[in-house]
């Protein structure tokens, strides 16, 4: 993964020389909202390879898992341009990942005996 950063990083760079270094930290923040339309447009991409029309049946539905992993590697490169835009470093962003894990892990074991049940609850209602 760190060398996916890096080369994305050596690709702004490519793109846009002085954008990182003279951007003001207002433009940082517009071109992030334009990165986050670019993901939300990019996964709109993404579910549209998938069979998401809970009332059609699916019998003859070809996944076309190349072009799913293009579009979910499209939401990587601009969640790394947010980043990297925003002057995060590949350690920073591997020191939340693990720390989100870490919490993560910590909610189900605090809380999977409740949300067991509640799931339990869930899947015993009827459907109306």
């Amino acid at each position: 993964m760190e060398k996916l950063f890096k080369k994305q990083e050596k690709l702004l760079k490519l793109l846009s020389p002085n954008f990182i270094l003279f951007a003001t930290e207002i433009r940082k923040l517009h071109m992030t909202n334009d990165y986050l339309t670019c993901i939300s447009s990019e996964v709109e991409e993404a579910r549209m390879d998938l069979p998401w029309k809970h009332w059609k049946t699916y019998e003859n539905f070809e996944f076309d898992r190349e072009h799913f992993l293009e579009e979910t590697i499209d939401i990587l490169k601009f969640l790394m341009n947010i980043w990297i835009t925003l002057g995060f470093r590949y350690i920073d962003v591997k020191r939340m990942f693990n720390k989100k894990t870490k919490e993560n892990v910590r909610r189900w074991k605090d809380d999977s005996p409740q949300l067991r049940k509640q799931v339990g609850k869930k899947l015993l209602r009827p459907n109306h």
